[in-house]
């Protein structure tokens, strides 16, 4: 038996090193030194751990035990997690060329974990586990590649807690806090104190969870069957209740919503994500619901504070974790009470149970959700898709530009956009990427803005005409949509706005009927020396970054 888990532990050992060197060589690719030092680095650290616990093992006979331990709640979260992914990706790019660094912290967890138990005198147990920490904290906040090494110090950080903060409770030795979320409000914690939330690109992350239209239907069907198998509704419905009396009671005594819907869709993504971990939550029906609706009053208190200090609310969601968590044996000895009283007030065995019912519970929420539905997807649009997106008054981000491209397609798709519209999201789909380009445009020639270009795209390819007095044949080319551009080539153009042989001409665009602003796009055209006819379609008034394809290029 020991021989057997000797060889699991030198294969697995040799595996998990074996991928961390993939990684450093394909940070080397990405021409990001960055990268490759922060992956490199703490790499090494774990190399010489490893070193000295293996000399140990061969000269001491230190035991390093492993063995396979298979949890289904932690292979089923990480299914859960990465659907999400899949599905924010159809409308959020950079969520999928961030998925070889979601990879290379698995990796790095699995690593740490296994020297973490070895170090411990433990035998580390082989699974799934780390896949639900790794999901749960890059929903949530994502270092940017030059300092990645602090995603990976957040990694390393989740599993001390939960290795060395720890309590008995029910008899047994439990970690106290959620792994993700302490670590995630440490981050925050740090963030706010340094001013470095720049070193994130948190907010835009948080940000694209408003492009696909029907998130928020998405995010419930996988979160009810996360709470079927794993009995946690009472912790989201608990929650969900506590925020919608919040938000309808405020109205009623204020006489106007202190916001415009009940919560935003990142906060309703921690409810049914981050902490519904049975190990950190109590155990009682009963003190699960009193856990939620204490986290859900705690996320409007949280979010008041924060917007009081002139704070981004981004962390509303998180803060309030650490504190439920602590408070769940509280929640055990209040919840016995009510349990008791109930017992009293109703006596009969059959109705008792009737009210402790999972399934009661279940209905409850799926009842509350539904009713609650309209209120989440219709102020939304108004509330994140009215602001401007013009440098005069805030910098043109990639999320804003996505989140118009989200306002113009849920005008020409309204059903698209209405609760359980996913069908016709679905049928829809292929012309999201288009909605924000496609249209008329008048182009400016002088003074003149009577040449108008009718730009349709479909399936990501896009065809324009030009129309009015100066005549002008057509443009075409293809949506590079993450990088707000479109590219391509054209045939004829209208007199003025020809550039010369080997130069690179801008025209200034807006929407037909419309006053021209600083967010609406430009249009790059380029005729190069051997003939080439290139145009870019880019939003903002500046040249786009070398970074972006060049006319004529």
């Amino acid at each position: 038996m020991i021989e057997h888990s000797r060889r699991v532990s030198l294969t697995g050992a040799l595996l998990l090193n074996g991928l961390l060197a993939a990684a450093v060589l394909w940070a080397s690719g990405e021409g990001e030194p960055a990268l490759v030092y922060s992956i490199a680095g703490l790499g090494a650290i774990l190399l010489v751990w490893q070193g000295v616990l293996w000399w140990q093992h061969f000269r001491r006979g230190r035991p390093l035990y492993t063995d396979v331990r298979i949890i289904a709640s932690h292979y089923f979260q990480g299914f859960t997690q990465g659907s999400h992914y899949v599905y924010l990706g159809l409308y959020y790019a950079p969520v999928y060329e961030y998925v070889p660094l979601v990879l290379v912290q698995l990796v790095f967890a699995y690593l740490f974990d296994m020297l973490l138990a070895w170090s411990r005198g433990r035998t580390w147990s082989m699974g799934f586990g780390p896949f639900p920490i790794i999901g749960s904290i890059n929903l949530f906040l994502w270092f940017k590649p030059e300092v990645f090494f602090c995603q990976l110090l957040m990694v390393a950080v989740a599993f001390l807690t939960k290795e060395f903060i720890r309590w008995n409770r029910d008899g047994r030795s439990r970690h106290i806090f959620n792994p993700s979320a302490i670590v995630l409000s440490l981050a925050g914690f740090f963030l706010i104190a340094t001013d470095s939330l720049a070193a994130t690109t948190g907010v835009n992350l948080v940000n694209s969870y408003e492009f696909p239209p029907s998130f928020f239907e998405f995010m419930f069907l996988f979160g009810l069957m996360v709470q079927v198998l794993f009995r946690t509704t009472q912790v989201t419905l608990g929650a969900v209740l506590a925020l919608t009396v919040i938000f309808f009671g405020a109205e009623s005594l204020l006489g106007a919503p202190f916001s415009h819907r009940i919560f935003h869709i990142n906060v309703f993504l921690g409810l049914n994500l981050l902490a519904t971990d049975p190990a950190t939550s109590p155990g009682s029906k009963t003190g699960k619901f009193l856990f939620g609706l204490t986290w859900g009053t705690a996320i409007v208190g949280t979010y008041m504070l924060l917007r009081a200090f002139g704070e981004v609310s981004y962390y509303d969601k998180i803060f309030p974790v650490l504190l439920v968590n602590l408070l769940v044996p509280t929640f055990e000895r209040v919840a016995a009470r009510i349990d008791a009283k109930v017992d009293v007030l109703i006596p009969w065995a059959a109705a008792g149970a009737f009210f402790r019912s999972r399934f009661l519970h279940i209905g409850a929420y799926v009842l509350l959700f539904i009713s609650i539905l309209p209120n989440l997807k219709g102020p939304a649009q108004e509330a994140y898709f009215d602001y401007p997106y013009s440098p005069d008054s805030r910098p043109i981000q990639e999320t804003e530009v996505l989140r118009a491209n989200a306002r113009d397609f849920c005008i020409r798709y309204p059903e698209a956009c209405e609760p359980w519209g996913i069908l016709d999201e679905v049928r829809n789909h292929s012309d999201f990427s288009g909605s924000l380009f496609a249209g008329r445009w008048q182009v400016q020639i002088g003074e003149s803005w009577e040449t108008v270009l009718n730009l349709t795209v479909q399936s990501g390819h896009a065809v324009g005409e030009f129309s009015g007095n100066r005549g002008g044949d057509s443009i075409e080319g293809d949506l590079a949509l993450h990088e707000t551009v479109v590219v391509g080539t054209w045939t004829e153009l209208p007199e003025g706005l020809t550039p010369k042989l080997g130069g690179v001409f801008h025209a200034r665009l807006r929407r037909e009927g419309q006053e021209h602003g600083s967010g609406d796009p430009g249009l790059w055209l380029s005729q190069g020396s051997q003939g080439e006819k290139r145009f870019l379609m880019t939003f903002g008034e500046k040249r786009p970054s070398p970074r972006r394809p060049e006319p004529g290029s």
